[in-house]
């Protein structure tokens, strides 16, 4: 006896300075020392589930050769009325042996001798004031034992120390679960903060929170209750941001939009992470939510604004061209006929005579072309009339014999009817990006590259000239290129710019061929 008073005082000393982590591996580690001193084929801890004292589970156990065969919540209540009742009333139960229980304990003795137990002793494991915690057991599984008074005694105080040290851990989660929720909260103005309960599925919601989803304050829900509220356009988003979350044990985030219970539809931003107990299984699910519908309004907004300035340009383009060729473009017709008399004397001045025939046509014939090309860069009714393919070809050509660079072009699969919107933004890329290779990069030879492929267009343009630095370049991005990326995300898709000083630049965009974003 004088070993396991020993025991017991360094089974106490330990506890004293125990963190919530450690003090699971410290109570299996006691159950082991004690069993193994005092002879004892078993030790169970069980602590009830949801605060229901009929509903208990395996925490924490020693067993001599094998676990015990319960794995799961077992219903007290159904098992071990009797012994329950007494444990609920914070009573020492002491079983020396099956034979000995009441009449009224039957189903108690039943069960006890399914799962092989010979003699028992179950100690009830509370804090004065409060609720029980847990019952700690010690079992004879190969014959009966004899418990004397003063090994009860002792191992009550054992159950006391276990008691002590599992309340005050539980008082230490339930601050740190506090101060978690403290943490998302302040990650965000505004925030709503919830948790889920993923044994019951019941929602804990914040007074924010009940606001942001338009519920009354008392209003209680569930996670399928809360499912359907979301839009069935996200449902499936948030269901896999849950399922992500509570799979990976890490923080997901996901927008989506809820209708209201008043009508409104609104815009959600939740993040959220499981939150389990030291090498347990997450038991709650927390995290914060924040309304951001006027942070999309005003990005639909700046969208629906970028789109008119876009238009707007491309209107001031068509006026522009109109105006070029109505009246420069006649007006240089008309001074070519004119130039019929070229070479003639000039009436009223013997001996002088117009210019040469020869050299001024060439002159009006260049500037003819100069200002049909101007016409074509403001407005392609090549585009218009004859589809994106023969624009963007014919663009190339000319680019080519302007500016003695060789540009290979390749479409394949290309559409002949497109989103109107959608052509002239790709063909405008072309553009724009061959007009930086001819001004920056010192190329040789360019590659254009549009092609189809199910439901996306892809456009490529490439150069082997001299590159450039794109994180210095981004510091003073120019109008042509902001120009290209606004277009493509106008459009749905995705802009990507690549270079390497010597090695070239490379630009590709990948854009829907439906249901693009916007339209002309």
């Amino acid at each position: 006896m004088v070993r396991f008073e020993r025991l017991l005082v360094e089974i106490s000393t330990r506890f004293i300075n125990l963190t919530p982590d450690e003090l699971d591996g410290a109570i299996e580690d006691a159950q082991q020392a004690i069993c193994q001193e005092l002879g004892i084929s078993q030790s169970i801890l069980w602590q009830p589930l949801d605060n229901d004292p009929g509903n208990f589970m395996i925490t924490h156990y020693y067993r001599e050769s094998k676990p015990p065969e319960v794995s799961g919540p077992l219903r007290a209540d159904e098992y071990f009325p009797w012994m329950l009742q007494r444990v609920i009333e914070k009573n020492v139960v002491y079983m020396r042996s099956v034979n000995e229980l009441p009449p009224e304990a039957a189903r108690d003795a039943e069960a006890f001798r399914h799962y092989g137990t010979k003699s028992t002793l179950i100690l009830p494991l509370y804090v004065a004031g409060d609720p029980l915690i847990g019952v700690l057991s010690f079992a004879s599984l190969d014959e009966e034992r004899e418990y004397s008074e003063a090994l009860r005694s002792r191992l009550e105080v054992l159950a006391q120390i276990f008691a002590n040290a599992l309340a005050r851990q539980g008082k230490e989660l339930r601050l740190r679960e506090s101060e978690a929720r403290l943490n998302l909260a302040t990650r965000s103005a505004g925030a709503g903060l919830w948790t889920m309960d993923l044994s019951t599925k019941r929602l804990w919601l914040a007074e924010t929170t009940h606001s942001i989803l338009g519920l009354p304050s008392s209003a209680s829900i569930d996670y399928q209750q809360f499912l359907q509220m979301v839009h069935p356009e996200e449902r499936g988003l948030v269901q896999a941001a849950v399922d992500r979350a509570l799979s990976t044990g890490e923080e997901q985030g996901v927008e989506y939009r809820i209708i209201r219970q008043d009508g409104q539809v609104r815009w959600l931003s939740s993040r959220g992470h499981t939150h389990a107990e030291a090498s347990a299984a997450p038991y709650l699910l927390m995290g914060v939510t924040v309304d951001v519908t006027e942070a999309r309004r005003a990005e639909e907004r700046v969208r629906v604004l970028s789109t008119r300035l876009i238009t707007a340009q491309e209107e001031e383009r068509r006026r522009i061209a109109r105006e070029l060729h109505d009246d420069i473009s006649q007006s240089l017709a008309l001074l070519v006929i004119k130039l019929m008399r070229a070479d003639q004397p000039v009436s009223g001045k013997p001996g002088k005579r117009h210019a040469g025939v020869v050299e001024l046509c060439a002159e009006l014939r260049e500037v003819a072309t100069r200002v049909s090309r101007m016409s074509h860069a403001l407005h392609s009714a090549k585009l218009e009339y004859l589809g994106l393919e023969f624009a963007v070809q014919s663009h190339c050509r000319q680019f080519s014999e302007q500016h003695r660079i060789v540009v290979m072009c390749e479409c394949k699969d290309v559409p002949a009817k497109m989103d109107s919107f959608l052509a002239l933004s790709l063909l405008r890329i072309v553009q724009e990006a061959l007009h930086n290779v001819a001004k920056h990069s010192q190329a040789k030879s360019a590659k254009v590259n549009l092609q189809a492929s199910g439901s996306e267009l892809a456009l490529s343009i490439k150069d082997d000239g001299q590159g450039f630095d794109p994180q210095q370049a981004q510091l003073s991005e120019g109008l042509g290129l902001i120009s290209m990326r606004e277009r493509v995300h106008l459009a749905g898709g995705k802009f990507a710019l690549s270079s390497v000083p010597g090695k070239g630049t490379s630009i590709s965009v990948d854009v829907p061929l439906v249901n693009s974003s916007a339209q002309s």
